[in-house]
């Protein structure tokens, strides 16, 4: 390899670590962003629009930092780029711990992309070896873990005790039952938090691509009463 050649590498290399870090700051400080909304503003991610996002986002997150998979993202000289894979860590920690209200604990649970029980485990287990969070956080996240284990439990029961549940009063994209189900201008019937979680980056119908506004959503309360009989009954069937 001739000087020129091996001067542009060279270059190229300290262009892309330029790039690495000033991605890494903009991420961390995004993240710091995030911790300061939801301390301060936690009641819209309680909600299953923003809630359900927000839960597979971090779980995601803290899959990629400290899963199976995280040898992956071990570099030579790691100041170098701005890489502090631990303040990440806390970071997402500190925000999993502002929200675990009932609601949000539901939203980590059912994130069937990431969550398992034996993630969370495995991620208290690491943390505990190389003291990456405080011990009250840990603490803290421990007992978080568990409400999250409890829901996820819950979940796989209800599931296998409504298997049976009639097409009318399943959401026809998530294919589960409703717990709130709304009328589209369509007439085709979702429910809301599937419909709202759509709106919020394509504000369209989906059936059929129209402009949608959350305002056009009409709760189908006769719907809503037979789901709710229909549950109720399933229940005490099998008492």
């Amino acid at each position: 390899m001739d000087q020129e050649t091996r001067n542009q590498d060279l270059g190229q290399l300290d262009e892309s670590k330029r790039k690495v870090k000033g991605w890494l700051g903009t991420a961390k400080s995004n993240m710091k962003q995030l911790l300061s909304i939801t301390d301060n503003s936690p009641e819209p991610f309680r909600t299953p629009a923003l809630g359900e996002r927000l839960a597979a986002m971090l779980n995601h997150n803290m899959s990629q930092l400290m899963g199976s998979n995280s040898a992956d993202l071990k570099v030579s000289n790691p100041s170098s780029y701005g890489w502090q894979p631990r303040e990440f860590v806390n970071l997402i920690v500190s925000i999993y711990l502002g929200l675990s209200v009932p609601a949000f604990v539901k939203y980590i649970a059912y994130d069937e992309r990431t969550y398992n029980p034996e993630f969370f485990q495995n991620v208290i287990e690491r943390m505990r070896k190389n003291q990456i969070v405080s011990f009250s956080q840990l603490e803290r996240f421990e007992n978080l873990a568990e409400e999250v284990k409890k829901e996820y439990a819950a979940k796989a029961e209800l599931e296998e005790e409504y298997d049976d549940v009639p097409e009318e009063f399943k959401d026809p994209i998530m294919d589960a039952i409703m717990v709130d189900p709304v009328r589209l201008p369509s007439g085709h019937v979702m429910d809301r938090a599937v419909i709202e979680r759509h709106l919020l980056s394509t504000p369209n119908n989906p059936f059929n691509r129209a402009p949608l506004e959350l305002r056009e959503l009409v709760p189908d309360e006769e719907l809503k009463a037979k789901i709710h009989e229909w549950i109720v009954q399933k229940r005490n069937s099998r008492k």
